[in-house]
């Protein structure tokens, strides 16, 4: 009878899987033979430790006394006295060991002859101190009879244990040996199991084509995705260059308004200047000349601020490390002038990085604001401050000036928008040059007020690694 290729794969599954079941089976019992004879080493060379330290102890005690008893030197008592400190764990280590029967009874001897050791010390010790020092050095001579004790069955029991050892190893050798021919017995049966697997693969190989037309359409589906990528990057690569296009046409703006409004003001502001110097006015015309003098410094201001908020977010920002305490310190003597405003900064501001230039422009913008509209107050004052959070750093300046309405306050940041009349100088510029600014380091501004109780700006920059 002809056997096909699905019964010949059968077969050769169920020898195989019969063969791997038998060798997993020794394999298992080896494992569980070699970790017993592992845990019997480590419990006898736990057991030689605890020799090794009880025969150290005892050494240790018998030198200070002796020590002591020829000198009355107190120094050679330190060994002692550290002895007497870890005796009774020696001794609770003895009697609690799983010793094996043949050793058992040397070692409950070996704790009596500990105890008895330490007694004559302590009587050779009070003999010694009392001046009697023959009776002392008897305690020290028994002392030394049971010391040798200790040492004979501390020796014996060691090399019991030794013994022990050996015939483990030599245990765990032959088990290895066995581990071998086990492992090699298995690899013989998973190239029994390769043998059969190519006999599968030829089976298998008549699937290839349906495989393989998969794989093409698969292809072709990637290929319409890369097409569809190609065009987004175009998209892309078009708004870019529509980008680069208006801020080159931004820069052509601020040429314009620096040299063609700029240069005009200049001119009215010299000529008046020197009108008020060098001609003969009346004082109705000096105040006019004069009112001329303060609408160009006005203007000239408003043009400036223009400039910066343009720049404050299409300038390319070059971060670094910046110690914000001393930059805010430098700008506060700066802006206070002759202001009675009380400026405080009760801690120390964490240091962040961003754009020192542009950074520096947010704290005068924020700082200027709060003397200026605090400025009523019966004890104006500003306070700014500083918190860590996970992802940011928060800047605040509080002022307890006059407030505004908490509703308007996403107003306050918009170009040319002014909360309050005009009994405050401004351009309405300055909040929105911060907000730009903030913005472009990836960070948040916001405020928190109510009319007549002052004011807290607040803005956030993200924590980097060297912040």
């Amino acid at each position: 009878m002809k056997v096909t290729l699905f019964g010949k794969i059968l077969v050769g599954f169920i020898v195989a899987f019969v063969l791997t079941v038998a060798l997993a089976a020794l394999d298992f019992y080896s494992t569980i033979r070699l970790t017993r004879a592992h845990e019997q080493l480590e419990e006898s060379k736990n057991r030689v430790i605890l020799l090794e330290e009880t025969a150290s102890l005892v050494k240790d005690i018998q030198r200070s006394h002796r020590g002591f008893i020829v000198t009355r030197d107190n120094r050679f008592l330190d060994p002692y006295y550290n002895s007497l400190q870890i005796v009774g764990t020696v001794k609770a280590r003895l009697m609690t060991e799983a010793w094996p029967e043949r050793t058992k009874d040397s070692a409950t001897k070996i704790t009596a002859l500990l105890d008895k050791k330490v007694d004559l010390a302590h009587e050779a010790l009070f003999n010694r101190t009392n001046l009697e020092a023959d009776a002392a050095v008897k305690k020290i001579m028994e002392g030394k009879q049971v010391a040798d004790s200790i040492y004979v069955l501390t020796a014996a029991n060691k090399k019991y244990e030794l013994d022990a050892q050996k015939l483990i190893n030599d245990s765990v050798q032959r088990w290895l040996t066995t581990n071998e021919i086990v492992i090699s017995t298995s690899l013989v049966t998973f190239l029994l199991l390769l043998v059969i697997g190519m006999l599968k693969l030829a089976q298998t190989l008549k699937e290839r084509n349906k495989l393989y037309n998969a794989l093409q359409q698969t292809n072709e589906e990637i290929h319409d995705k890369n097409e569809e990528l190609n065009l987004l990057v175009e998209g892309l690569n078009q708004t870019n260059a529509t980008l680069s296009q208006r801020n080159q046409d931004l820069q052509f703006f601020s040429y314009a308004i620096s040299h063609d409004l700029k240069s005009p003001l200049r001119k009215l502001k010299i000529k008046t200047e020197n009108a008020l110097e060098t001609m003969q006015i009346d004082s109705a015309n000096k105040e006019t000349f004069q009112g001329i003098l303060r609408s160009t410094h006005r203007l000239n201001d408003l043009v400036d601020k223009l400039l910066t908020y343009a720049h404050a977010g299409t300038e390319a920002i070059s971060k670094e490390r910046i110690d914000m305490h001393a930059m805010v310190m430098e700008i506060i003597e700066e802006v206070r002038a002759d202001s009675t405003c009380e400026i405080l900064v009760p801690n120390a501001l964490h240091a962040s990085s961003a754009d020192p230039a542009l950074i520096r422009q947010v704290w005068i913008n924020l700082l200027t604001n709060a003397i200026k509209f605090s400025a009523g107050a019966e004890s104006p004052r500003v306070q700014v401050t500083s918190q860590s959070a996970a992802d940011y750093i928060e800047y605040s300046v509080s002022d307890n000036g006059v407030g505004f309405e908490q509703g308007r306050v996403n107003e306050l940041f918009e170009i040319f928008k002014r909360l309050h009349d005009s009994q405050y100088a401004g351009s309405g510029i300055g909040l929105a040059i911060v907000k730009r600014i903030v913005v472009s380091h990836g960070g948040e501004v916001s405020a928190v007020s109510e009319k007549g109780k002052g004011s807290r700006f607040w803005f956030r920059l993200p924590r980097t690694n060297d912040a």
